[in-house]
């Protein structure tokens, strides 16, 4: 079984929280840039900081390992919880970020693919695709969709 978001909230947050894990939005040509996991299947590329890693740092790196994607302008939008044991949990933080470049990955790559769905699969799309990640699969998705869309896909 996995984890869904329990509690998000937008930025400016009430209450900071350090994320154990980062998420990218980055919009490209009326879309959003997506990446297929190997066992998971597609989801918005992200994932765990190392350690001490600041989460701007952690945000790039991701994005370049998983998409071969350079970001400029990354601006925090949002914070959520994910359970992990019964009373603890992780905080993911989200940036929307914008594309500068787009090269090869790194051959440590897990990712098996790249690309950039237009439309962005709305929110009941995603839900009835076996091949989208658990990870999308949640109200958190559903938020992120519902209050970009209007910033990005109509005016593309």
């Amino acid at each position: 079984m996995f984890s869904r978001a329990i509690e998000w909230e937008w930025f400016p947050f009430s209450a900071a929280r350090e994320p154990a894990a980062i998420l990218a939005v980055i919009p490209f040509s009326g879309g959003w840039i997506w990446v297929k996991h190997p066992q998971r299947g597609w989801e918005l590329p992200g994932g765990k900081r190392e350690s001490n890693e600041p989460p701007e740092q952690a945000l790039r790196r991701e994005v370049f390992e998983e998409a071969g994607a350079l970001i400029t302008n990354p601006q925090l939008i949002m914070q959520y919880l994910v359970p992990v044991e019964k009373d603890s949990f992780h905080v993911k933080w989200v940036y929307l970020c914008e594309l500068e470049d787009i090269q090869k990955r790194p051959a440590s790559s897990e990712i098996v693919d790249v690309r950039c769905f237009r439309p962005t699969p709305s929110p009941d799309m995603v839900k009835d695709r076996p091949d989208m990640s658990f990870v999308v699969k949640d109200g958190v998705y559903t938020e992120l969709y519902r209050k970009l869309a209007k910033n990005f896909f109509e005016k593309n």
